[in-house]
C-alpha cells in the first residue's frame, strides 16, 4: 500500500472520520492483514463504533480477537480507554472476554 494512503487511513481512523475511512476503503486499496488489524485496533482505542462498522463492512472476515505485538486485542484497547459502546460492539461480534495480554505474566 502506498505510504500516503496508509497514513490517511490511520488519520481517518484515529480521528473517528468514518466517512473519510469509507471513501478510502472503497477505493479498494490493497491492505495486508497486519494493516487491517492495526486499523481495527486503532478504531477500538479511539472509540469510534462507526469506524469499526466501516472496517467490518469492507473486511468482514477480520478476526475481532486479533492481537497486537504485546498481546492486546481490540477489546483490551477499548476497555483500557473506557469505551463501553465499543466493548459491547466487540463482544456482540465475538470478542473473547477472557483473553489475557502476553505481558501480564512479565514481572517488572
Amino acid at each position: 500500500m502506498n505510504e500516503a494512503i496508509r497514513w490517511q487511513l490511520i488519520n481517518a481512523t484515529l480521528n473517528g472520520d468514518s466517512h473519510r475511512l469509507r471513501v478510502l476503503l472503497s477505493k479498494r486499496v490493497r491492505i495486508d492483514i497486519l494493516q487491517a488489524f492495526q486499523l481495527f485496533h486503532l478504531a477500538a482505542a479511539s472509540g469510534s463504533v462507526d469506524n469499526l462498522k466501516t472496517i467490518l463492512a469492507f473486511m468482514p472476515t477480520i478476526n475481532v480477537n486479533s492481537r497486537d505485538d504485546v498481546g492486546c486485542t481490540a477489546l483490551h484497547k477499548a476497555a483500557s480507554a473506557g469505551h463501553r459502546e465499543i466493548i459491547h460492539f466487540l463482544i456482540y461480534h465475538g470478542a473473547q472476554v477472557d483473553t489475557q495480554e502476553y505481558l501480564v505474566s512479565i514481572v517488572a
